[in-house]
């Protein structure tokens, strides 16, 4: 599967390149205006924090597909864009210096000012390429535009033309149309008509190079389109018109020898390649301190449990479905009485807590709980022995909440739900987490599956904190 962020970038690599530009000449703009010489270019340390600065533009550009649809929108959407992508490059830049204690070794001023004039500069720059291409393109020589015979139905012909033209760069005229669905037809809009047994004869009268069909090919003779091929003609055909669904990866594939039109909506391959690395790191290394925060936790948990009289173990493992619906052992602190699952069973007993149970697979005022498991959910620090799964690969620092086994099929739930790991919390536990119905609570983690990126995972860590703190829906 081909990510849609290397592919953009490869069509747009001239954009790239002068963002590139712009920061190299912004450093060296810097450089020169803090110390009145250039002498970075024979410094290795300046010269490996440029090369550094230029990888993480690159990085933020594969991550945020910045340029999908350039030409499309509009300057403010330019300007919004490029800002979150420095902002992004110069966080970056000041988590290494922090990181790796180097703010000492170069200077901090500096660089601040070289990122405001590299917005500025690459703004400028692309703004300038930008309306360069386009009054290129509208004053091309009519040679170079495609003449395209659309096969459609007559009710949206006049839709779908507009649709061909919905990118700034007009690449292509539509010369002629082939209606499916009009027997016969002369002239639409001032221009050939036919219907589609007379499509061959039309983009000969119209001398077509491209044959754009948005139908259903079964409402075609399929003879119609080998000859438009034999023919020299280019032969277009509209995934959403002929199979009835979009997807946004779309190219084609083959099994064997046999060739396939492989589509997915949701990507979880190839255009995760630097997401998922990145994101892995960042698991270890929370997940090593977390593991270092939860031992002294643990000891302190274990002697109020001893001053309570209770001298059960103090970890609770319970199997939960992971990735690929792949089960494992999760751990926590206790929090609830040793024989938990056993009392459940005994409570469920009474219809009105079955009802509760089966809706949220919680209980409010749950009698199961001890004294000190209350405190620790408020806190949520009967999650931090998760941060031992993390490690192991079994889950991550964000993902969706980890389920036992059986409970999203009960809750009539989607297999997408499996395709992340779970997380130690998520996109459902930083937007009300137990204050929400079960079936939103899904639909939150849906949400998260399908848009997960390394902003998301921020987003959610910081709300996640501020959740805690404010102790929001823990029960």
């Amino acid at each position: 599967m081909k990510s849609n962020s290397f592919t953009s970038l490869s069509k747009h690599a001239d954009f790239f390149l002068l963002d590139e530009l712009a920061l190299v000449v912004a450093f060296s703009s810097a450089y020169f205006f803090k110390f009145g010489s250039l002498e970075f270019i024979n410094s290795p340390s300046w010269r490996g924090l440029l090369a550094f600065l230029m990888l993480s533009d690159l990085l933020f550009t594969l991550l945020t597909n910045p340029y999908s649809g350039i030409f499309r929108r509009r300057y403010w959407e330019d300007i919004r864009i490029q800002l979150v992508l420095v902002l992004e490059s110069f966080l970056t830049a000041c988590a290494f210096f922090y990181l790796l204690k180097m703010g000492e070794d170069f200077s901090r001023e500096m660089v601040v000012v070289m990122y405001s004039g590299y917005a500025g500069l690459a703004l400028v720059l692309k703004y300038l390429h930008k309306r360069r291409l386009l009054s290129r393109w509208s004053n091309r020589p009519q040679d170079s535009i495609k003449r395209i015979v659309l096969v459609c139905s007559s009710q949206d012909a006049e839709e779908s033309e507009q649709r061909l033209y919905a990118d700034d760069m007009k690449a292509s005229r539509v010369v002629g149309f082939c209606f499916t669905d009009s027997p016969a037809a002369d002239v639409f809009l001032q221009r050939p008509a036919a219907p589609s047994a007379d499509l061959l004869p039309l983009c000969s009268l119209t001398n077509a190079d491209e044959v754009v069909i948005l139908t259903a090919p079964s409402k075609m003779d399929d003879a119609a389109i080998e000859e438009l091929m034999v023919e020299g003609l280019k032969v277009r055909i509209g995934i959403a018109e002929s199979l009835g669904v979009t997807a946004e990866m779309q190219e084609i594939g083959q099994i064997g020898i046999v060739k396939t039109l492989d589509l997915q909506r949701h990507s979880f391959g190839a255009a995760q390649t630097v997401y998922l690395p990145a994101k892995r790191a960042f698991d270890l290394l929370l997940g090593i301190a977390g593991c270092a925060i939860t031992l002294p936790v643990a000891a302190i948990v274990k002697i109020f449990y001893l001053a309570t009289g209770d001298s059960h173990p103090i970890f609770y493992k319970q199997t939960r479905i992971g990735l690929r619906g792949k089960p494992f052992q999760l751990w926590k602190l206790r929090s609830m009485i040793w024989n938990a699952d056993e009392a459940l069973a005994e409570l469920l007993q009474d219809s009105k807590r079955c009802e509760e149970w089966r809706r949220g697979q919680k209980l409010n005022n749950d009698p199961r709980i001890t004294p000190v498991g209350r405190i620790l959910r408020q806190t949520s620090l009967d999650e931090l022995p998760q941060f031992f799964n993390v490690v192991a690969g079994d889950m991550s620092i964000i993902g969706p909440r980890p389920l036992i086994p059986g409970e999203l099929e009960e809750h009539g739930g989607r297999p997408l739900y499996n395709k992340v790991k779970p997380g130690l919390t998520g996109w459902w536990a930083c937007n009300g987490r137990s204050d929400i119905e079960y079936d939103e609570r899904l639909d939150l983690e849906y949400y998260y599956v399908t848009h997960c990126s390394l902003y998301l995972d921020a987003l959610c860590v910081l709300r996640t904190v501020l959740a805690v703190f404010k102790k929001a829906g823990a029960r």
